[in-house]
């Protein structure tokens, strides 16, 4: 089984009506939004930002925010470019633990995550873990699945392989538990999900094939 390697940008489209709208998309790493084709709405807790062509849009590290994507025309296919910047992962006083603890489960998403894992792999006890994210409104727990869930998202972006193959490279137990999960946290639908079909899908995840404009979800009516 292939280990996926996160891109440095990967690429969204739709080419059917509704158009495609994801919910509480969250990143430790700081995000820029580019337009390429079709009108994107970004609304987060402080702010509502609305571009076309060519617009783009800088998101600060941590951000939850919920995309919309509509096609320019009736003819014509909405895409738009995702690019993460680089995270440290030294911890201090200008970086959450948050954005830490993000970030190692982006990184190895099929790692067996728990509290004392997370715990030891930073130099802490995982009792002052708990008590910092506490501290910071958040919970181990939901960081880890909804990282699994970003994660399986650019995977689906940036390859051609099976649902099942990203289901286990992103730490899910099956291709089901995969679907519910991020149908329960980013509100996309996978079964209405068409990829586009490269390989036979049995082959390792490759990497890095973000560059390619093939990279279009179609949104069957």
């Amino acid at each position: 089984m292939g280990l996926f390697k996160q891109p440095e940008f990967f690429s969204l489209g739709v080419q059917l009506t509704p158009g495609l709208f994801i919910r509480g998309m969250q990143f430790p790493n700081a995000v820029e939004i580019l337009v390429g084709a079709g009108d994107v709405a970004i609304r987060s807790r402080n702010r509502l930002w609305r571009g076309s062509d060519n617009d783009s849009v800088l998101l600060a590290c941590g951000e939850t925010f919920d995309l919309l994507l509509l096609r320019p025309d009736a003819l014509s296919i909405g895409a738009l470019t995702i690019r993460l910047s680089a995270v440290g992962h030294t911890l201090s006083s200008y970086s959450a633990l948050w954005n830490v603890c993000a970030s190692e489960v982006l990184e190895n998403p099929r790692e067996h995550w728990n509290a004392i894992l997370m715990a030891r792999r930073l130099g802490l006890s995982s009792e002052k873990l708990r008590h910092k994210l506490f501290a910071e409104g958040a919970a181990l727990s939901e960081i880890i699945w909804k990282q699994r869930c970003m994660s399986a998202l650019v995977m689906l972006s940036t390859t051609d392989a099976s649902l099942n193959l990203i289901a286990a490279n992103a730490g899910f137990k099956d291709k089901k538990h995969m679907q519910t999960m991020v149908g329960n946290m980013l509100m996309v639908n996978l079964d209405r999900l068409e990829r586009p079909a490269i390989g036979d899908g049995t082959g390792p995840i490759r990497p890095g094939r973000a560059e390619l404009p093939s990279r279009v979800f179609r949104i069957r009516p």
